[in-house]
């Protein structure tokens, strides 16, 4: 007659011994790891109950990773801005200067020389001013896609055709300044961007920087104009002194140009400080995350260490009994 065994027969209680003994090494195991760690080994049961909690996180921590990308673009992009305008400053500054001492010295060379250092300032202006960045141009409003100004000799060009022939300084002066002093005709002949703001940088949900500046600014289009203003003297003809005067008035009118010029330079520069404070925010929610993130899965090491002794314990016990039942040795146990 078999022996009567309760519960199982021998092969079946042998293979729930093993199964159980599978179970408390692989326990074994996590538990090591998360005494040492002070971490779940397995963050995804750990937050099983929290996952709505967890998601919500997830969720928030893509959207700060795309602001925080694109207020640092943004900043650089306004950074660029600054430097670009900080050129047009200083070419602006050199050519008053050259004004100045052009209208203060009786010699029609000197005149002239001032007259082209004009002609070359524009080029530059409007160079540097054509510049990208990221692809994008800078001062081209909602269409960067494209330059934002005509080249300079376009610019000449519109403005020869506006003066027609004149040699007459005030008449000149008076073409250049229906070209720049007029939206629609600056717009068309000299800016050739778009008409609308840049879209401005994302931040945080319903919070945006402006980019801030286009080659519409007062001051941008004021520096121009002096600047044209100038060049086109080159064919200008008439008494010394009157070139002199007008040389005199327009480095005047040039420095108040180039202070207008600072407050656009100003509103780039506020737009680079904003994202530069957007993105030490980000930053700072972003480690507040991720700490809350490690705390959902946090475990703590004392009670881990006493879960591992009594898994350790019970798996002892196992091994003493299945020694018992079949002779085996630890190594063939384990």
């Amino acid at each position: 007659m078999s022996e009567l065994v309760y519960g199982f027969t021998p092969a079946p209680a042998a293979a729930s011994r093993s199964r159980l003994a599978e179970t408390l090494r692989t326990d074994l195991n996590r538990l090591q790891t998360e005494t040492v760690t002070g971490q779940a080994e397995d963050p995804a049961n750990a937050l099983d109950g929290a996952t709505a909690a967890g998601r919500a996180r997830a969720q928030r921590l893509d959207r700060i990773n795309a602001w925080q990308e694109a207020a640092e673009f943004g900043e650089m992009r306004a950074r660029a801005q600054q430097d670009t305008l900080g050129v047009v400053r200083d070419t602006a500054q050199s050519l008053t200067d050259s004004l100045r001492t052009a209208a203060s010295v009786a010699t029609a060379g000197a005149r002239t020389l001032a007259i082209d250092e004009a002609r070359a300032a524009l080029e530059g202006m409007l160079s540097a001013l054509n510049q990208s960045f990221g692809g994008r141009a800078l001062f081209a409003g909602d269409a960067p896609d494209a330059a934002a100004f005509a080249d300079d000799d376009a610019v000449i060009a519109a403005i020869g055709t506006a003066i027609g022939g004149s040699t007459d300084p005030a008449a000149i002066e008076t073409a250049v300044a229906g070209i720049f002093d007029d939206p629609v005709t600056y717009a068309g002949t000299v800016y050739v961007g778009g008409t609308g703001s840049a879209p401005g940088v994302g931040v945080d949900t319903g919070e945006t920087v402006d980019d801030a500046v286009s080659g519409l600014d007062e001051g941008i289009r004021g520096v121009l104009r002096e600047t044209a203003t100038v060049a086109a003297l080159a064919g200008s003809q008439g008494d010394d002194d009157v070139l002199a005067r007008q040389l005199s008035t327009a480095a005047d009118r040039l420095t108040s140009e180039i202070a207008r010029l600072e407050i656009s330079n100003a509103r780039a520069g506020q737009a680079e400080a904003s994202l530069a404070d957007a993105q030490t925010r980000l930053a700072a929610e972003r480690t507040a995350l991720a700490i809350a993130a490690a705390e959902a899965t946090a475990v703590d090491p004392f009670a881990a260490a006493a879960a591992f002794n009594a898994t350790e314990s019970a798996l002892s016990t196992l091994f003493a009994a299945t020694g018992r039942l079949s002779q085996l040795t630890l190594a063939n146990f384990l």
